[in-house]
């Protein structure tokens, strides 16, 4: 994925901009930055199994868009991309985790919404993707609208945006909606692809990714509906000010240094 190597090249750029601030400011408070560098290592939680996010590589190295994130807070904070720890998790076992401080960050497409930021004990950090629910159907089903849909079975991550989602469009539009809830995206987009449902539905760019897992991909097709707006955003522990303030100046300094064409290859003569 030419974005996430772009991000690649760039985790010089917030190690060398941001690592001397970071240690500056370490000493005004005693929070989740002296724990992360006493232990010499982050802590960060993904969701596994998307292609361009979280996937396997030919070693078996989880690499792609999610992780990156990690490095470049790795960066920041421990002056080495490389001193990550990722654990694999699914959307309730992440959230648990980082009030537990199990984990020091959640890096995942998670959407920000109004009662994960207000009642999960989370804070979001920084938009990092604009996405939007879609849906998934086989192209053998001959459908070419959400409007076709009608009495289908949908599979859904339970407890997740997309489940209300489609359960407040199809009620809103007086269409019939059968739905089987699964623990994750993953789970779900593997009944799917067994035949368990007629239509996987998830954001996006997520559809797209899951659709070069299934054996043959240009039997499924997507959508054109897009039913709600997903602002997607790494999260830290609720009341870590400070721990979420350098996540988000990290991940403003990507953004920054990819408008303006920095990468490694050119980042000495940026200054």
């Amino acid at each position: 994925m030419k974005r996430t190597a772009r991000y690649h090249r760039i985790i010089g750029i917030a190690a060398s901009t941001l690592f001397a601030a970071v240690t500056f400011s370490q000493n005004a408070v005693a929070d989740r930055l002296e724990e992360v560098q006493k232990a010499g290592i982050l802590h960060c939680a993904v969701v596994p199994g998307v292609p361009g996010y979280a996937f396997p590589d030919a070693s078996g190295k989880l690499v792609g868009f999610d992780i990156e994130l990690c490095r470049a807070v790795a960066a920041a904070v421990l002056g080495d991309a490389d001193k990550v720890k990722t654990t694999k998790m699914n959307l309730p076992t992440s959230f648990g985790a980082l009030q537990a401080g199990e984990v020091d960050i959640i890096t995942h497409r998670f959407t920000w919404t109004f009662s994960r930021d207000v009642g999960t004990g989370m804070n979001y950090t920084r938009v990092m993707v604009w996405d939007g629910q879609g849906f998934l159907v086989r192209k053998s089903l001959g459908v070419k609208s959400l409007t076709e849909l009608g009495g289908a079975t949908f599979c859904l991550a339970s407890g997740s945006t997309t489940e209300a989602n489609a359960a407040d469009y199809f009620r809103t539009h007086n269409m019939d909606f059968k739905s089987v809830t699964f623990s994750d995206m993953k789970a779900a987009a593997q009944a799917y692809n067994a035949g368990r449902c007629d239509v996987y539905s998830t954001d996006k760019f997520g559809l797209g990714a899951r659709r070069l897992t299934f054996d043959d991909p240009s039997e499924h097709v997507i959508l054109p509906e897009v039913i709600s707006k997903e602002p997607i955003s790494p999260m830290v522990a609720h009341g870590e000010d400070h721990w979420r303030d350098i996540a988000f100046w990290v991940f403003n300094a990507l953004i920054a240094a990819e408008e303006h064409g920095i990468t490694q290859a050119n980042v000495d003569q940026m200054r």
